[in-house]
């Protein structure tokens, strides 16, 4: 969704560098990694505790009681990191590919 967004932004009815691809691609992978890292940290928690926390009503307050709204983003980083990598390379290698076939994107 980001990055097709992104793309329709950059494109102007051209085709696109690889380099741009790449750009959008981070971009698209940094909206995302923050958008549902609550739900990852979340689910994280109930994975690793399911004995204590197997229940979204107990670990949504444990998570805010012990770190407060910004617990929620804990880990942001590495993530954001490994994610937005993905996307970018994932993207680029997408468009390169529909070029090479001749396919409209």
């Amino acid at each position: 969704m980001f990055y097709t967004q992104l793309k329709a932004l950059s494109s102007n009815n051209v085709d696109t560098s690889s380099l741009i691809n790449f750009t959008n691609g981070i971009i698209a992978g940094t909206f995302t990694s923050f958008i549902t890292q609550p739900a990852d940290v979340i689910k994280t928690n109930m994975q690793l505790y399911p004995l204590k926390y197997g229940r979204l009503k107990t670990v949504i307050p444990y998570i805010y009681s012990k770190c407060g709204l910004f617990g929620f983003w804990r880990g942001i980083i590495p993530r954001s990191l490994r994610r937005t990598l993905m996307s970018a390379l994932s993207w680029t290698v997408y468009e390169e590919v529909m070029k090479v076939c001749d396919v409209k994107t």
